[in-house]
């Protein structure tokens, strides 16, 4: 397997991974901010 592909499929999966971070802190968040405004 050559390096420069091994390099792009990491490339991908990074992305493919902040894509997923980003989305699943957002709707953490906005479940967090929910959870909060029934405390109070």
């Amino acid at each position: 397997m050559e390096i420069g592909r091994i390099v792009s499929v990491s490339e991908k999966l990074s992305e493919v991974l902040v894509e997923f971070v980003d989305q699943v802190s957002r709707y953490q968040l906005s479940g967090f901010w929910d959870e909060v405004e029934l405390i109070f």
